[in-house]
Parts: structure tokens; sequence; C-alpha cells
């Protein structure tokens, strides 16, 4: 069975103007230096910028669950 969650509310980003921002630089910043999604769908329009996305989700019961993001 499939199930859909919405997570516009729980996705945070930070924009790369520069394009210089590596994986390892987003893992070693604070929480506070993520913008919150504020709008019902996360679209920036058109931009040469690079957006980077994180979003937290939990597993609240103890069965291993796999989840793909479309």
């Amino acid at each position: 069975s499939q199930r859909m969650y919405v997570l516009q509310d729980e996705i945070h980003y930070i924009e790369d103007a520069d394009k210089t921002l590596s994986v390892e630089d987003l893992l070693a910043m604070p929480d506070e230096s993520w913008t919150p999604n504020k709008r019902e769908i996360f679209n920036q329009g058109y931009s040469d910028a690079v957006w980077w996305l994180k979003v937290s989700l939990v597993n609240p019961g103890s069965t291993p669950l796999t989840r793909y993001l479309e």
C-alpha cells in the first residue's frame, strides 16, 4: 500500500547562489542556517542558484521502513 506524506512543513533550505557548498559543508551547518519553508509548495521560481533541501523524517515504530521521495 502506498501512503502520501505532505512534507512542505518539514522542508528547510539553503540557497547556494555561488554554487560552492559541498555536502560536508551542509552537514556542518547548524540548524539555524537552514530557512524553514513557509509556502504551501516549495517553489523559488527561476534561479541559477543551487537549492539544498533538508527534510527530517521520524519513524515512530520499531520496524524499519523504506520511503522514497518523489
